[in-house]
């Protein structure tokens, strides 16, 4: 009994962990400080988590956020989350991301993206010529595994670093 407590106990700490480091690694995306954008409501920040406004976070604080966004995504409140909370949770984070994107981009304000206003339209001439390092206009397959393995690389640094 006491086993399963303790176990239990960890599970919740490393879920409360995991899903804060989560929702701050998705409000610094939807900040645009990384790749595509994440949830949207209030903007994650020390003020955020500092819930009783005393200048420190402790963990309770964290734990008392991630309970909270626990209970946001469980909407039959079992306190279990199904894959179709889950599923539509997601659902919702997706359809919040398009419509920022699309305020974002859509400079004719039609509420429809063109290539043109696309993030990134641009962006393919940068990319082949990284890729094509000699810059002859093509790119080979070994142009390209090479390319591939230093992206994965990166991403392997990259995940070091989080």
């Amino acid at each position: 009994m006491k086993s399963t407590r303790f176990i239990a106990g960890i599970v919740v700490v490393a879920t409360s962990v995991v899903a804060v480091g989560a929702y701050a690694q998705s409000e610094a995306k939807a900040q645009g400080h990384g790749a595509g954008s994440g949830m949207h409501g209030k903007k994650m920040s020390f003020e955020v988590l500092d819930t009783d406004g005393n200048g420190e976070i402790t963990l309770e604080e964290l734990q008392s956020r991630s309970k909270d966004r626990f209970i946001e995504i469980d909407t039959n409140q079992d306190g279990m989350l199904s894959a179709e909370e889950l599923e539509a949770h997601a659902q919702k984070q997706t359809s919040e991301r398009v419509a920022m994107m699309i305020e974002r981009h859509d400079t004719d304000g039609d509420s429809l993206l063109t290539i043109e206003e696309m993030p990134g339209a641009g962006r393919g001439e940068a990319m082949f010529a990284r890729i094509d390092p000699n810059g002859d206009g093509i790119i080979t397959q070994e142009e390209f595994e090479q390319a591939k393995s230093q992206r994965k690389g990166h991403g392997k640094k990259h995940n070091k670093d989080n």
